[in-house]
C-alpha cells in the first residue's frame, strides 16, 4: 500500500512560502522540502548558493526495513507542473556557476546546462578561495549516493534552479528512481514526490 501525506505551512511572517511533500512505499519513507528562505540558505550551506539562485532541496530518507538499502543519486530529477525537468547541479557547477555570474564578461541569464570553467577571477568578483569554500560546502551536505541502515534515516540535499520563480514549486515533483535493499538486491518502487504548500 502506498501512503502520500503533503505539509502543508508557511513561515512564521508569512513571507516565505514553505513547500514541502512527502511518500511512504514499501516500509521507506522520503520527504523533500525546498529552503526559499535566503537567511536559512545562507547559515545552513553558503551565502553565494543565494546569490546564483540555485535552490537546496533537503531530502530526508527513513528506512523501516529490517536491511540496509541503497538510494542512487544518478537520476533524481526534478520535474515542474508543465513537465520540464532539472537535474541536480554538483559542487563544481555551482562554484563556477557563482564565478560565471560574479565576472563582468558573465552576468547574463543563468543557463541549465553543464556549467564551462569559469573566467579567471577580477577585482570585484569572488576568488579561488571562496569559490572552493562554496565546493566543500555544497560536498558536505549534498545527498550523493547514501545507504541508511535498518530503521535508521539519512538526510541530504539536491540543488535545482527551476524557471519561473517561487511559485513555480507548487506542484513541482522530486522523482527518485534507483533505490535498492542491499540483501536481497532487490529494486524498491520508484519515488515521485509532489510539492504543495498553504500559498
Amino acid at each position: 500500500m502506498i501512503v502520500s501525506a503533503l505539509s502543508l505551512k508557511s513561515s512564521a511572517l508569512g513571507e516565505t512560502p514553505i513547500y514541502s511533500g512527502k511518500l511512504t512505499q514499501q516500509d521507506v519513507t522520503i520527504s523533500v522540502e525546498p529552503l526559499l528562505d535566503e537567511e536559512l540558505v545562507k547559515k545552513t550551506i553558503h551565502k553565494l548558493l543565494v546569490e546564483s539562485r540555485i535552490t537546496p532541496v533537503k531530502v530526508t530518507i527513513r528506512n523501516d526495513r529490517s536491511e540496509p538499502i541503497r538510494v542512487t543519486a544518478d537520476g533524481i530529477q526534478l520535474i515542474d507542473r508543465f513537465g520540464a525537468q532539472y537535474r541536480s547541479f554538483s559542487a563544481t557547477e555551482i562554484s563556477h556557476e557563482a564565478a560565471r555570474r560574479e565576472s563582468p564578461r558573465g552576468r547574463r541569464p543563468p543557463i541549465h546546462a553543464p556549467i564551462p570553467i569559469p573566467p579567471t577571477p577580477r577585482r570585484g568578483m569572488p576568488g579561488p578561495g571562496k569559490m572552493k569554500d562554496l565546493e566543500f560546502a555544497i560536498l558536505g551536505n549534498e545527498l550523493g549516493d547514501r545507504v541508511v541502515p535498518p530503521h535508521g534515516e539519512e538526510q541530504g540535499f539536491l540543488f535545482f534552479r527551476i524557471n519561473g520563480g517561487a511559485n513555480m514549486w507548487s506542484g513541482a515533483k522530486v522523482y527518485i528512481p534507483q533505490i535498492r535493499a542491499m540483501k536481497t538486491a532487490e529494486r524498491l518502487l520508484f519515488f515521485e514526490i509532489e510539492l504543495q504548500t498553504s500559498k
